[in-house]
């Protein structure tokens, strides 16, 4: 359970201060397959809003800092936007703020997700369906 009253800040302007080291990279490899991996690096690469979701906590936490740990130890990159592991419910309607960022949804508010309004478009990733990935796009529902 997601508390409800709290917020996570993390500082990424020094990304290897994170200890994304301990992050695998595997795991989300695994999960997703090497084309959406490729396609999720693609995403990332372009600094586009990335959403994850899935029943479990532990998954989305992995994927969402494999995906920072991904950048900073291949490419050596620092990812220098929004970054929040697992969103709680009071903050989903900030993910219509129109800038890039990485974050983790549970699976069962991602209907209350994609009924933000002015959310744009997002790559949203079901980790719980083998790395399903799509593009959505809320002033086209119809375009995945």
């Amino acid at each position: 359970r997601i508390p409800t009253r709290c917020v996570l800040i993390t500082a990424t302007s020094n990304c290897r201060g994170m200890s994304n080291a301990n992050a695998k990279i595997m795991p989300l490899l695994r999960i997703l397959g090497p084309e959406y991996f490729l396609r999720l690096l693609s995403a990332a690469l372009c600094e586009r809003r990335i959403i994850f979701y899935s029943k479990s906590l532990s998954r989305l936490s992995a994927a969402t800092y494999g995906t920072v740990s991904l950048l900073s130890q291949g490419a050596n990159l620092t990812w220098q936007h929004v970054f929040v592991p697992i969103v709680p419910p009071h903050l989903m309607n900030h993910l219509a703020a129109p800038c890039p960022y990485i974050v983790g949804v549970l699976e069962s508010q991602m209907k209350d997700v994609l009924n933000i309004h002015g959310l744009g478009e997002v790559v949203t990733i079901n980790l719980d369906d083998n790395g399903a990935m799509n593009i959505y796009n809320s002033d086209r529902p119809d375009t995945t």
